[in-house]
């Protein structure tokens, strides 16, 4: 007998191939001894022999196609299985993923979500949470807490009360004052290219300008938005968040530009009303609202406009109706010398223009200490 080498299966001396493994035996396998049968007729027993080494080799051939088919079959299932938890995964995760893409517009970016965090951030007064959801169709910068505080003073100085009217209005419908938008919750782009993406916008106020035939390529610029200019379509808008505004514009072919301030008590029908009609204002200080004594002695020594200082005690501004300009004083009251602080001042229609320093806190100090000599 010979003994597999691999699996120690004992085969007939004749087997040139294992009868359990299929493993081709070796030469010098070792071969256990078994008692030799003894038959008279020898030629019978050859013949057995080689009958018997066939159906070995029959049986060993049998048994590796059996396993190579086995092999063939098995290993193919195997592999579809793993692919297609792969693919289940994916397909798990793709689905998860658009769940958490749908939550997060709904929450964050549907106008429902949006209108209720400007209203919620509004009633706690927290206009920095407010102003994420707030932009203007002529935006260039973001808005921000002060923006909004800006905007709500701005409207209680054209008459309107923003807070009140956004608790009995609408964002979806239109916050309406006269019959003028002021406020809406609308579509301001979109969302993964998907769904409308919302945003509370404030319109902005449309300008009337008072020129004459003089003034040529007239162009507004205002920060945080778009510039604009006279000769396009569909007129000049101002955002309620802006406090001033530069007119640029040629005259009589030198160009010029002016800073004016923006005065919301004189808005009519939510248009700013601006006139570049030139003017003449005599400076004067008027020393009662601004806290000097007359019994004392008063001596203005210079005024500085815009930066720059002009040594007399009588000046004339000139510059447009309703141009902007920052002025402060230096003056001797009761033989000590005082600066006060720079105030916003405003060409008016006339040919006075007093300046009331009431409000500056530090000349009021001053003065005090002045009066104590």
């Amino acid at each position: 007998m010979k003994q597999c080498s691999q699996c120690l299966y004992e085969n007939y001396d004749e087997a040139k191939y294992c009868s359990e493994c299929g493993r081709l035996i070796e030469d010098d396998a070792l071969k256990i001894e078994e008692p030799v049968k003894v038959d008279q007729n020898n030629q019978q027993v050859e013949q057995e022999g080689q009958e018997s080494q066939r159906k070995e080799e029959e049986l060993v051939v049998s048994r590796m196609d059996r396993y190579h088919k086995e092999e063939d079959v098995e290993t193919p299932s195997i592999n579809n299985v793993k692919v297609n938890r792969q693919q289940l995964i994916g397909i798990l995760l793709m689905g998860l993923s658009f769940v958490m893409l749908i939550g997060n517009y709904y929450f964050n970016h549907s106008q429902s979500a949006v209108s209720q965090r400007f209203l919620k951030a509004m009633e706690k007064q927290d206009y920095d949470q407010a102003a994420t959801v707030v932009t203007s169709p002529i935006s260039t910068s973001a808005w921000t807490g002060e923006d909004i505080i800006a905007s709500i003073e701005h409207y209680k100085q054209a008459g309107l009360d923003m807070l009140t009217l956004l608790e009995e209005g609408s964002l979806e419908q239109g916050i309406a004052y006269q019959d003028h938008l002021i406020l809406k919750n609308q579509v301001q782009g979109r969302y993964f290219f998907l769904f409308p993406k919302y945003k509370v916008q404030f319109i902005p106020l449309s300008i009337n300008f008072s020129l004459s035939n003089n003034y040529r390529d007239l162009k507004l610029i205002a920060e945080g938005q778009k510039d604009q200019s006279v000769a396009e379509d569909g007129g000049i808008f101002i955002e309620p968040r802006i406090k001033e505004v530069i007119l640029q514009f040629k005259n009589k072919g030198s160009s010029e530009e002016v800073l004016m301030d923006l005065d919301y008590s004189q808005v009519e029908t939510f248009r700013h009303r601006l006139s570049l009609t030139p003017v003449d204002n005599e400076l004067s200080v008027n020393k009662m609202k601004s806290g000097f004594r007359s019994s004392l002695p008063f001596e203005l020594v210079s005024y500085q406009i815009d930066g720059q200082e002009y040594q007399q005690d009588k000046i004339a501004l000139s510059g447009y109706l309703g141009q902007s300009f920052e002025i402060s004083i230096k003056a001797k009251y009761n033989d000590v010398l005082m600066e006060s602080s720079p105030i916003a001042v405003r060409l008016r229609e006339g040919d006075k223009l007093e300046l009331d320093f009431s409000h500056d806190a530090a000349l009021q100090e001053q003065i005090r200490q002045a009066e104590l000599n």
